[in-house]
Formats: C-alpha cells, sequence, structure tokens
C-alpha cells in the first residue's frame, strides 16, 4: 500500500508531503492498557503528532523553534493487508525493554478503514490467518490459526498439531498472543466467510 506523510509547520503553515509505501501496518500497543481494540490501535497509529521542533521549510516567518507535526494518510490500499502489533518494546515505569500482553479485540469479518483513507477505495477486509506468541522478549512459541478458503473452516496449527476451530475461538482466545493479523480485501475474497463455518462443540 501507499501513505502519505503531511508534515506542517504550525508558524508558517507550509507543507511537504512525503509519499511512502508499506509492506505492512506496524501499530503501536498502549503498554499500560489491559485490554483494547484494533480500531483504538489504528486511531494511534494516524493521530497527529509532533516530530521535531524546528521548521522543515526555513521560511523568515518562522522562529527557530518552530513546531512540526506529521499527519498519516492511506492513499492506497493492498489487495492483501499485514498489521503488526507491536508487542515488543519498553514497558512500565521503568521503561524496561519487554513484552506488551495487553489483550487486542480485532474483527474477523469486515474491519473497515474508511476513515484513515484519502480517496475512493475499496476499504473492507476479511481476516484470513492470525499468528501468536507466547513468551517473553528472551524466548517464547509461536502458533497460527488460519481460514481454509475452500471450506471456510478456521484450523489451529501448533507443531505438528492441526485441528479445526470456531470463528469465535479465533477471536476470544487469541487476543493476549495475536502478533500478525492477515487481512484480505473483500472485493478479492470469492466467499464471505459463514459466522457459523467451523463451529463445532468443545472449540471454545
Amino acid at each position: 500500500g501507499q501513505i502519505n506523510k503531511t508534515f506542517e509547520c504550525r508558524t508558517c503553515e507550509k507543507q511537504i508531503v512525503k509519499r511512502e509505501t508499506f509492506m505492512h501496518l506496524f501499530l503501536p500497543l498502549p503498554d499500560q492498557s489491559s485490554e483494547i481494540n484494533l480500531d483504538a490501535c489504528l486511531q494511534l497509529f494516524f493521530s497527529e503528532r509532533r516530530v521535531m521542533g524546528n521548521c522543515l521549510m526555513p521560511s523568515p516567518n518562522c522562529q527557530e523553534r518552530s513546531e512540526t507535526f506529521v499527519k498519516l494518510k492511506i492513499v492506497k490500499l493492498p489487495k492483501i493487508l499485514l498489521i503488526a502489533l507491536k508487542r515488543f518494546g519498553t514497558v512500565g515505569e521503568g521503561h524496561r525493554c519487554g513484552k506488551i500482553n495487553a489483550k487486542v479485540r480485532f474483527p474477523i469479518r469486515m474491519l473497515d478503514l474508511s476513515r484513515f483513507v484519502d480517496g475512493p477505495s475499496q476499504n473492507t477486509y476479511n481476516m484470513y490467518a492470525v499468528s501468536n506468541h507466547n513468551g517473553t522478549l528472551a524466548s517464547g512459541h509461536y502458533w497460527a490459526c488460519c481460514r481454509n478458503p475452500e471450506n471456510q473452516c478456521w484450523y489451529e496449527f501448533n507443531d505438528s498439531v492441526v485441528h479445526m476451530v470456531s470463528e469465535q475461538y479465533v477471536e476470544k482466545s487469541n487476543r493476549s498472543s495475536a502478533y500478525v493479523l492477515y487481512y484480505e480485501s473483500v472485493d478479492q475474497s470469492t466467499r464471505t466467510p459463514d459466522n457459523s463455518s467451523g463451529s463445532k462443540p468443545g472449540d471454545e
């Protein structure tokens, strides 16, 4: 996909727009939160923020410490959208390096990115996989849940063990371990996942 980064000086009001290509969205997580939804992570990522103390565009109207801010906006969405959660970084009051285990609620179907997109585009996505991590910064274990495109059923892949799970299991049991979320554009999907697909007693 492609993102526009708009840098604006608040003194002279001049702007610089830089377009960048992205392979995935790397979303921050608030380390003090016990539970958060994906939409809040997206809002945090796309929120305006101060980037430096001097104007990027020298102007006689600017003071030495003019404030410059940056705003992000998607201008082109990919067919396949990868969202990585920043689970590793500085945590706690001591700002030590570690893992953020906050629970993240994410949608399985109809993830809508329209508010973060500039211009007409297909903004809705369905999830087809999630990779998970348990452990610490030093060690841990990875496993994944994936949707079969043929029968629309979900399966959990954990080393040599593979078994069918329900959509509700994927949505609820991976909140604190979800690391990378895999989505495909709705217009790319030949079939829309059914809410009851893959459900069977005992999966939850």
